[in-house]
């Protein structure tokens, strides 16, 4: 009355079988997913974050930042571009299993910043720029030297260099006037007033700011 029959038997192993080999496939999708180009480059800048943070490198550090914002803006636009597609079909719960899989399939190039080849058809890229433009120059009003002649390059989010790229691609597609005095504006205050000093080192006060930056440019350029 008690036994367990031989089908309860049967069905208890095949219904055991299909966990694991359910287990199995999650296992062996998680770590051929885990070899493709964006995961392994999200722990990539994860290992190049620590370091630079422990070596206090801050202009790595606005290197690192520039590359992840890109690389969630490519990943926001991939996991919407699979909605989109599979709005009907898809529930938040199965969008959030399937996140892992459909991140992996991100290619290398994608991952890449955009360059000033790439901008008229790279996805994304104009609104990104403009993103990290727009950080920028809050960045500069937020900071105690807004006003002053000279600014250290380290109140700067990202790459200085990256900025002026950035700038200079807004200001040649620009066709709104207003927009085009503000990047031009912000492009000569990085081009001209933006120092890779320390920031202890360049005082906040007008006319002392403006002697020591101009030392500190004196001697750069007699290297």
């Amino acid at each position: 009355m008690f036994g367990i029959s031989l089908e309860d038997d049967i069905a208890g192993w095949i219904f055991a079988g299909l966990i694991i080999a359910v287990a199995l496939f999650r296992i062996y999708n998680y770590f051929t997913n885990r070899t493709k180009p964006y995961h392994k480059y999200i722990r990539v800048l994860n290992k190049r974050e620590r370091l630079a943070s422990m070596k206090n490198d801050a202009e790595e550090l606005r290197q690192i930042k520039l590359e992840k914002l890109w690389a969630s803006k490519v990943a926001h636009d991939k996991i919407f571009s699979y909605v989109s597609v599979n709005v009907l079909t898809t529930s938040q719960p199965e969008l959030d299993a399937k996140r892992y899989s459909i991140l992996a399939g991100i290619t290398a190039s994608e991952l890449m910043l955009p360059n000033v080849h790439e901008l008229n058809h790279r996805y994304g890229a104009h609104s990104f720029l403009r993103e990290i433009v727009m950080e920028c120059r809050n960045a500069i009003i937020e900071s105690q030297y807004n006003g002053k002649y000279f600014l250290p390059e380290s109140i700067l989010p990202y790459p200085k260099t990256y900025l002026l790229f950035a700038l200079h691609s807004l200001i040649s597609k620009s066709k709104i006037e207003i927009d085009t005095q503000d990047y031009k504006l912000l492009q000569s205050t990085l081009s001209g007033r933006v120092i890779n000093i320390d920031s202890s080192l360049l005082p906040t006060e007008q006319k002392e700011n403006k002697r020591v930056g101009d030392e500190f440019l004196n001697k750069v350029n007699h290297l």
